[in-house]
């Protein structure tokens, strides 16, 4: 499957400079069942080329 999501990362009470990775895990939803993982991935983020707001 092939979603196109993007995400914004980060709030006030969180601060993505702190963190060595990012994890996103997928999950499918099940209304009577336990959701089931579909995958995860794991970035360092010293991969990652952005700019960090102050």
């Amino acid at each position: 499957p092939e979603w196109n999501e993007t995400f914004k990362l980060g709030s006030r009470g969180f601060d993505l400079r702190a963190a060595t990775s990012l994890r996103f895990l997928v999950l499918d939803f099940d209304g009577l069942k336990r959701d089931d993982v579909l995958g995860v991935l794991e970035v360092p983020l010293d991969l990652v080329a952005c700019p960090m707001d102050d």
